[in-house]
C-alpha cells in the first residue's frame, strides 16, 4: 500500500445518463478522474465476443465484441488453445481500444476482489510476492486450497493472510456467484454484447490509500446505498464515510473537478506564483516544457514538477514522458528533479524517472491504465473540441436537471447529424433514461449544420 502520509482523501461519484463519472481529489485538489460509459468496452469488463478471423501473420484472432473495433486476441492469451472461428465466448478486456488500435481481450477471464482474484480458468492457488515468509506462505495456500472446489483456481493477495476463513470463504461465495451470473447471460446471448460491466476506480483507490480515504459522496441515493453495501467488508465504519449530496449546482462543479478538467484539456497551464508549463501529446511521446517566466528557476522547478506529476495522472498520460525543466550550469534544476520524484511516487500507476537524456531532458515512463483523457474527451487534431459523445452526455445531463426548471414544457435536444446517429445507436439507451426520468419524450431536433460538440438542450 502506498504511504499517502498525512494527505487525506475524497472520492466522488456523479451518475448520469449512460455515464458514471468518478473523480478522486487530495483535499481539495482533483487528482484523478475516471468516465465509465454504458455502452463502452472498457479494460476489465467482461463480453460475449464472437471469433470472426485469424490474424494474417500472427498466433492471433480477431474477436467482435459488439462494438467498437475487433478485439486482439493473442494465443498467448488463450490457456485452452485458439477457439476456432464463429465461436461465441466470454472475453475480458485487458487493455481498450486508442488511436485507432482495437482493445486487447484475454479468453481467460478473471474476477478480482479484495483478498482474492478468482482464476476460473486457472486451477489452484497463487500467492503475492509479497505474502511472507515460506511457512506463512504455505499456511495460506492450505488454507485456501482447502476452500475450492476442483478446477477452481484463485491469486490471493498479501492481505489475505490477515483474514479469516469466513471472510475468505464469504469472497469466494461472491466470486461464484458472479461467475455464474456471467455463464447465463453467456447461455442466453446469440450475439456479442457485454456480461459484466468493467470495476470502477474505487478499490483500487481503497488499496492505495487506505485510511487516508476519508468520504466518498455521491449525487444519488441508489448508488450511495451500493457503495455501503459494498464498503461493509471493509470494516464497520466503512458505511457511514459515504455521504450523499444533493443541490442545484452540480457535484462536479462544486467540487471544482469541472473546472480542473477544462484546465487538464488545455495546453499551457499558468503556476501559482510565475512561469507555467505547456503539455504537447504526439501519438510516440508527450513533451511538457516548464517555462520559469523571468521567475527564479529554482523556486519555479519544484512548483512546476508537483503541477506536472498531477496533470500526469489526471491527464492519464502514459509512455515516454519528456520534460525540459530550467536548466543550470549542471542540467535540469535539480530542485524540480528532486520534487518531481517524490511526486510521482503517490501515482498508484507507478510511473519512474529514468533519468536525463543526452538532451538535458528528463525522461519519465508510465504505465497505460486507461486512455488518456484527450483521447476520451476530445476530437484529435487541432485545439481542444469536445467528442459528440461527449457533448451529447452533458447536454443529457442538462435535460434531466433542467426538468425542475421548466415543469410542463416539452424536452427538446438541437444536435448535428452525427450526433443524431449516436442517439439512435450507442446512446439510444442513455436517452431513454432521460425519457423515463422526465415522463416524456425528448424531441429531437436534428441539422445539418448544427456544431457536433455543441448540442442544446432546451425547454419550450
Amino acid at each position: 500500500m502506498a504511504d499517502p502520509g498525512r494527505q487525506t482523501y475524497h472520492v466522488l461519484v456523479s451518475d448520469g445518463p449512460g455515464e458514471t463519472r468518478w473523480a478522486l481529489l487530495a483535499g481539495d485538489t482533483p487528482v484523478e478522474v475516471v468516465f465509465q460509459r454504458a455502452h463502452a468496452v472498457e479494460t476489465g469488463a467482461i463480453v460475449a465476443g464472437r471469433v470472426t478471423a485469424a490474424v494474417p501473420g500472427h498466433q492471433a484472432l480477431f474477436v467482435d465484441l459488439g462494438r467498437g473495433p475487433a478485439g486482439f486476441l493473442g494465443a498467448e492469451d488463450t490457456p485452452r488453445g485458439l477457439p476456432g472461428e464463429g465461436a461465441l465466448l466470454a472475453f475480458q478486456v485487458l487493455r481498450e481500444a486508442v488511436a485507432g488500435k482495437g482493445p486487447t481481450v484475454t479468453a481467460a477471464p478473471t474476477l478480482a476482489g479484495r483478498l482474492l482474484v478468482y482464476t476460473p480458468y486457472v486451477p489452484g492457488v497463487g500467492l503475492s510476492p509479497r505474502a511472507g515468509s515460506t511457512a506463512a506462505r504455505k499456511a495460506l495456500r492450505a488454507r485456501i486450497t482447502a476452500l475450492l472446489d476442483p478446477g477452481e483456481g484463485v491469486v490471493a493477495r498479501t492481505i489475505a493472510g490477515e483474514a479469516s476463513e469466513a471472510a475468505l470463504r464469504a469472497e469466494l461465495d461472491h466470486h461464484r456467484a458472479r461467475w455464474r451470473a456471467i455463464g447465463r447471460a453467456l447461455a442466453a446471448s446469440t450475439r456479442p454484447g457485454l456480461l459484466e460491466a468493467a470495476p470502477g476506480p474505487l478499490g483500487g483507490w481503497l488499496d492505495s490509500l487506505g485510511d487516508a480515504l476519508r468520504s466518498v459522496v455521491a449525487d444519488q441515493g441508489e448508488r450511495a446505498q451500493a457503495l455501503r453495501r459494498a464498503l461493509a467488508a471493509r470494516g464497520p465504519d466503512w458505511p457511514a464515510r459515504v455521504v450523499i449530496e444533493r443541490a442545484d449546482q452540480p457535484l462536479f462543479e462544486r467540487w471544482g473537478v469541472e473546472e480542473a478538467l477544462e484546465a487538464a484539456l488545455a495546453v499551457r497551464l499558468a503556476l501559482p506564483g510565475g512561469g507555467a508549463i505547456a503539455i504537447e501529446e504526439t501519438a510516440a511521446l508527450t513533451a511538457i516544457d516548464v517555462d520559469a517566466g523571468g521567475a527564479d528557476r529554482r523556486l519555479v522547478a519544484p512548483v512546476a514538477a508537483r503541477e506536472i506529476a498531477r496533470q500526469i495522472r489526471l491527464r492519464a498520460l502514459a509512455g515516454q514522458i519528456l520534460i525540459d525543466f530550467p536548466r543550470g550550469a549542471r542540467g535540469p534544476e535539480e530542485s524540480g528533479l528532486v520534487a518531481l520524484i517524490e511526486a510521482l511516487a503517490a501515482d498508484p500507476a507507478g510511473p519512474r524517472v529514468l533519468g536525463v537524456t543526452r538532451g538535458g531532458l528528463v525522461e519519465v515512463v508510465r504505465p497505460r491504465r486507461r486512455p488518456p483523457l484527450s483521447s476520451l474527451l476530445t476530437v484529435p487534431g487541432g485545439p481542444p473540441k469536445l467528442t459528440a459523445e461527449t457533448a451529447l452526455l452533458a447536454a443529457l445531463r442538462e435535460l434531466v436537471a433542467g426538468a425542475t426548471r421548466a415543469p410542463g414544457a416539452r424536452p427538446h435536444l438541437r444536435v448535428g447529424p452525427r450526433s443524431g446517429g449516436l442517439l439512435a445507436t450507442d446512446l439510444a439507451q442513455a436517452l431513454a433514461e432521460v425519457e423515463a426520468a422526465l415522463g416524456q419524450a425528448v424531441a429531437i431536433d436534428c441539422f445539418a449544420d448544427h456544431p457536433e460538440d455543441r448540442p442544446e438542450a432546451t425547454f419550450f
